[in-house]
């Protein structure tokens, strides 16, 4: 097994911002505000429902979210949570539940991190540094201090071309799971 070397979090990027305490709108215009629960177990968007807060509400810009920006969840049953921004065309701030780091990319891909906080050694790093009192929840400095395996940038970058051949692989394989399931009544019905 190759033992890359380690840096944590926090040496890897800055933030460690906590969100926007703001009430979220689900009807009208604004600015899409992204919140826990927007965010998927596997760390995907959901752009169904979208949340927004008004284009006003003061110091909005200190939340915007850039390429790459990394958040992750501080509390509740979904603490740990995360999710890796690729923007989309329109401005986006987030919630307070959630927190903020910006990777260096000199030294770290995005995408690379978020692959790593899907792993198992992520959430074991992270169980235990969750406190309980009425329910789990992790800070900005606990958070930092998750230690990140760090290979060579050209590592990384095939290592995210293979998780990536590998999605295209699921992708195909449910396409063909969902025809396949379509088929079958079609062709017994024609018995």
């Amino acid at each position: 097994m190759k033992r890359w070397p380690t840096k944590t979090l926090g040496d890897l990027s800055s933030g460690g911002q906590y969100g926007l305490n703001a009430a979220a709108m689900s009807e009208g215009t604004g600015v899409r505000f992204v919140r826990i629960t927007d965010i998927t177990q596997s760390g995907e968007l959901r752009h169904e429902e979208p949340a927004f807060v008004p284009e006003d509400t003061p110091e909005l810009d200190e939340y915007v979210l850039r390429d790459g920006d990394v958040l992750i969840a501080r509390s509740g049953a979904t603490a740990g949570k995360s999710y890796i921004h690729r923007s989309f065309g329109e401005r986006v701030v987030f919630a307070g539940y959630l927190i903020r780091f910006q990777p260096d990319t000199t030294k770290i891909l995005p995408r690379f991190i978020g692959a790593f906080l899907q792993t198992p050694d992520y959430w074991r790093q992270l169980n235990s540094h969750k406190h309980t009192v009425a329910q789990p929840n992790v800070n900005a400095r606990q958070l930092a201090s998750l230690v990140v395996p760090v290979p060579p940038l050209a590592e990384q970058e095939r290592i995210m071309k293979l998780l990536d051949e590998a999605d295209e692989l699921r992708k195909l394989r449910a396409q063909a799971d969902h025809r396949t399931s379509a088929l079958l009544p079609a062709l017994f019905h024609e018995m």
